[in-house]
């Protein structure tokens, strides 16, 4: 009996310390310790608890089966005390993939994420609800399901590129909201088609006036949504694509130029929307294919360009009002030299509603 008992003791051995590789709620960095230096799997989802104080080290953690994922939101109580230390960082330079999602929200006291060979979350990618998060190194992040932040407070994220989007959960959405990063490039400049989901940008008043320029490469999105604070310049086209189709693009506000790349040979939005409180004055929207224009409240803005393509749009609708500083009449201008050249090229082809207030004069119709 007593043989059995120790071959029985030994034979569950392996099986205990399997158990530990499992899913976990890291309450301190000593629970991260021993996870870290027993797993380099970790077969399930690691959890961090919201009122962690000490810095966090996964280093030795090469993959996650399951999430790394912050304690749920709906669980942490706004009113609770601060913790003692109001700057902590989560760490690790090992870890390469995660096979769930990437979801961190509701740790008030994370201000540095650090997962430089993070190369794939095979689920969605999501940072939000951080009031004092400012560095974010996901340098060789290439790989998501989706990817979304919203960090007000985020000023530097290390990134090369993002160079697949596979999608989860029903979306392939690239989208940044709230941050106060000088550049977002890395995410939006590469030929990445994304079918119907949505990608954008859109700042507000909460954030840094660091973003001053975007470039959007992908070549297919369902809608890009567009927002700065005032003086943002947006670039259609990557150095890498030569073809675009959105179905729509909104310019929510704060945007002040608008360019094409020379390199995009085709582009094809099916709905462009000025929304108000934007800073255009003279804008020429380079669009080879369009079927609806929409413009509304830019008080600013007092030249609207179309390009000679549009001579072949087809089903066209514009409507343009409350703007009061639209200068609709002529479909030609006056350079700076004294030469003329037209601006407004209308349709050819079958059009559809056409309704514009304001300074309309039948020269430009």
């Amino acid at each position: 009996m007593r043989r059995c008992a120790v071959v029985f003791s030994l034979c569950m051995a392996p099986r205990a310390f399997a158990a530990q590789c499992g899913s976990a709620t890291i309450y301190s960095a000593a629970d991260a310790d021993t996870l870290r230096k027993s797993c380099s799997t970790v077969d399930g989802t690691i959890t961090l608890q919201a009122s962690l104080n000490e810095n966090i080290s996964l280093d030795g953690v090469q993959v996650i089966t399951g999430n790394l994922t912050g304690e749920d939101c709906a669980m942490v109580s706004v009113t609770g005390p601060s913790p003692a230390n109001s700057s902590i960082t989560l760490l690790s330079s090992t870890l390469t993939t995660i096979h769930g999602d990437l979801n961190l929200g509701c740790i008030p006291a994370l201000a540095n994420v650090s997962l430089p060979n993070l190369k794939t979350v095979y689920g969605g990618f999501d940072i939000v609800d951080f009031d004092n998060l400012t560095y974010l190194d996901i340098t060789n992040l290439e790989s998501v399901g989706y990817f979304h932040t919203r960090i007000p407070t985020l000023r530097t994220m290390l990134h090369n590129e993002l160079r697949n989007v596979t999608g989860a959960h029903g979306s392939k959405r690239v989208y940044v909201e709230q941050t106060s990063l000088a550049s977002v490039d890395s995410l939006f400049r590469n030929p990445l088609d994304i079918g119907d989901s949505l990608a954008g940008v859109v700042l507000d008043a909460w954030t840094l006036k660091r973003l001053t320029n975007f470039t959007f490469g992908f070549s297919r999105a369902g809608s890009l949504s567009v927002g700065g604070v005032g003086n943002l310049s947006v670039t259609l086209g990557g150095p890498e694509t030569t073809s675009m189709k959105l179905t729509n693009l909104t310019f929510q506000s704060g945007v002040a130029e608008l360019a094409r790349n020379s390199k995009l040979a085709n582009l094809t939005i099916d709905s462009v929307l000025l929304d108000g409180n934007n800073n255009f004055t003279d804008l020429l929207l380079p669009v080879d294919s369009m079927s609806n224009l929409l413009v509304g409240d830019e008080e600013t803005l007092a030249r609207l360009e179309l390009p000679p393509q549009a001579i072949n749009y087809t089903n066209f609708s514009f409507t343009a009002q409350n703007c009061r500083n639209l200068n609709l009449s002529s479909q030609f201008a006056t350079n700076a030299d004294g030469t003329t050249r037209q601006t407004w090229y209308w349709p050819q082809k079958d059009m559809n509603d056409i309704y514009v207030d304001g300074d309309v004069a039948m020269a430009f119709l």
